[in-house]
């Protein structure tokens, strides 16, 4: 079967290009470099096109990006003391000295991106953030930009502050980086220095550049919580829509920051980051049973509103259907309807007893009874 879309590998190289023919080796291979999942192209499914909302290689020159930037901070790992939960002066002042982010180039990746997305005019998250463990740390960044920027243009910011909030999420975690004893590595909330990272992350940005008080606010802010028992500084959320642009008061996370939070939030619970990865509609259950305590309400409304639970091309398993026969049966998704969700057009690929059948098409359209569930 061959490749669907590019791979890229943990430095952003082109590891496989679309088109390759994956056989055995290639499978046991990507499999043992921890890619959850991959898209290929097969006969009978070229209907199925699933959306890119960046275009590959603008995404792989930011993958490229934020590795060098993650490589950069080694003179800061090698700084820093294994197990500290406080920041030492030596090390602030280590920070202050150390090495500096290529600020205009994320600056010029990040807007790349916003203008990719805006060109794509979608409100919503059509597709899977597909990821490989061993590159976690720097697709998450790319990832959650993405989603904080189509929830910053569901809410109708204004550009200069798609502007900042994309590049607060794109370095949101880069505290990790300077905590961590390798650079890829992703600091676990278990491990002593994990409430330092928001901290450190936002100092690293302030020491690069001059004019990112906003960005470093929102990096500083992306673990507080609405009811004050957040970290690092214990601020409190008024669940306002951060569409309201109020003036900001001391104590209050900013507006910014809760959008980061939850765009966080959502793609290290589909990616797998700290346990088994979830759908996309049990990432969602999970932070609305995590709001309004945790997060702010009003962005996770608009969130659930923006992911698409079974985008185009995803696997997916018939758990009800008017004509019951279907269940059990298997297929890919061929377009989603935003406003019933488990109504998606399929192409059958399995029968009930997970034998492949050729592929076959059944519209759910407007069948009432249709559950589906996705398959990861």
């Amino acid at each position: 079967m061959p490749l669907g879309r590019h791979l890229l590998g943990s430095r952003g190289e082109l590891l496989l290009g679309r088109g390759q023919i994956l056989d055995e080796y290639f499978i046991n291979r990507l499999t043992e470099l921890g890619f959850l999942g991959i898209f290929i192209e097969e006969q009978g499914f070229e209907e199925i096109q699933p959306v890119e909302l960046v275009n590959s290689n603008l995404y792989a020159n930011a993958q490229m990006l934020m590795n060098q930037c993650l490589d950069g901070l080694a003179p800061l790992r090698q700084a820093a003391t294994p197990g500290a939960t406080t920041i030492s002066a030596d090390f602030s002042e280590k920070i202050r000295t150390g090495p500096k982010l290529p600020m205009p180039k994320l600056r010029d990746q990040a807007y790349q991106i916003i203008e990719d997305i805006l060109e794509e005019n979608s409100q919503q998250l059509p597709c899977l953030l597909l990821k490989a463990q061993g590159l976690y740390q720097m697709q998450h960044g790319v990832d959650t930009m993405i989603i904080a920027v189509l929830l910053g243009i569901n809410f109708n910011m204004i550009y200069r502050e798609l502007r900042q909030l994309a590049l607060a999420a794109l370095l949101h975690d880069v505290g990790k980086a300077a905590l961590c004893e390798a650079s890829r590595a992703n600091l676990a909330p278990s491990d002593p220095q994990y409430r330092n990272h928001p901290y450190v992350g936002a100092q690293i940005v302030l020491n690069s550049s001059d004019n990112t008080f906003i960005e470093c606010a929102a990096i500083q802010q992306h673990h507080e919580r609405q009811d004050g028992l957040g970290f690092p500084d214990g601020l409190k959320g008024l669940a306002r829509s951060p569409a309201v642009s109020a003036a900001y008061r001391p104590g209050e996370i900013y507006r910014l920051a809760e959008i980061l939070s939850i765009a966080d939030a959502y793609d290290v619970l589909t990616s797998g980051a700290y346990a088994p990865p979830l759908t996309p509609a049990q990432a969602l259950e999970n932070i609305a049973k995590r709001s309004p305590g945790e997060f702010n309400r009003n962005i996770v409304k608009v969130l659930i509103k923006m992911v698409q639970i079974f985008p185009v091309g995803s696997p997916v398993k018939i758990l009800s259907a008017t004509n019951d026969s279907y269940c059990g049966w298997r297929g890919a998704v061929t377009r989603f309807y935003p406003e019933t969700p488990h109504q998606c057009d399929l192409i059958l690929t399995h029968d009930e007893e997970g034998q492949r059948v050729p592929p076959r098409k059944l519209e759910l359209r407007h069948d009432d009874e249709a559950r589906l569930a996705l398959l990861l």
